[in-house]
């Protein structure tokens, strides 16, 4: 154990400054884990880019494609169609309306905080403009 008693003044202040630079340099490691996405904001980016991919395809076969795998197959792209838990988005169609849904961190349908359903609808409008806060939970409330 560190006996400060003994310290000269100068010394003390020299400890003080060191240690203020140590914590000053790991306040942006702190930042940075602190502000880092959480799986359900990248997962919603995710769904919102899925939305672009899936109206470039509409307008480029004039049809939708049958599942997401077939973006990945037939356009080249390696594209895993995975929420960022790892669960396989659910693709359907109604009317030439787009649903994509994650079941959340559990890969089942409903729940609780992390486990909430991620629900994001759309037309075949590629001018139709979606946002994270489009997207909803299983109980239509918005995700975010």
């Amino acid at each position: 154990m560190i006996n400060l008693r003994n310290w000269s003044k100068a010394e003390k202040v020299l400890l003080a400054i060191f240690l203020l630079m140590i914590l000053a340099s790991l306040s942006g490691t702190i930042t940075a884990v602190l502000t880092r996405p959480t799986a359900a904001e990248m997962t919603a980016e995710d769904m919102l880019t899925l939305k672009g991919i899936i109206d470039g395809f509409y307008l480029e076969s004039k049809r939708l494609p049958r599942s997401l795998k077939e973006i990945s197959h037939d356009w080249g792209f390696d594209y895993e169609a995975e929420d960022r838990w790892g669960n396989d988005f659910i693709y359907t169609v109604q009317d030439k309306e787009v649903t994509l849904t994650s079941f959340g961190e559990n890969g089942v349908a409903g729940g609780t905080h992390t486990d909430r359903d991620m629900i994001l609808k759309f037309s075949l409008d590629p001018q139709e403009v979606k946002t994270r806060e489009d997207i909803v939970d299983q109980d239509r409330k918005p995700f975010f």
